[in-house]
């Protein structure tokens, strides 16, 4: 009887020391660790802030330049290039 008590402790034993572990990241992903080595992210962490930008030309940026100190601007333009000058 204390054989098969011991042989049932062992298999549990062995079956938990091989069992996957799901754990979360710093940033908030939950992260399944396979006993093989190998993982798989369950829960990515998608939350960013929302941040908006202002969108204008190069042209707009450079005559209200002064007054948009701190704030987020999204600038589109053309670029040539002259003689190795851009």
């Amino acid at each position: 009887m204390t054989r098969y008590l011991v042989l049932a402790v062992g298999l549990i034993v062995a079956d938990v020391a091989h069992a996957d572990e799901v754990v979360r990241s710093e940033d908030g992903r939950e992260i399944l660790l396979r006993s093989d080595g190998t993982y798989e992210v369950l829960i990515q962490n998608d939350a960013r802030p929302s941040v908006s930008y202002r969108q204008m030309s190069i042209v707009d940026l450079k005559l209200d330049i002064d007054g948009l100190e701190g704030q987020l601007v999204e600038v589109s333009g053309k670029l040539s290039s002259f003689g190795g000058l851009v």
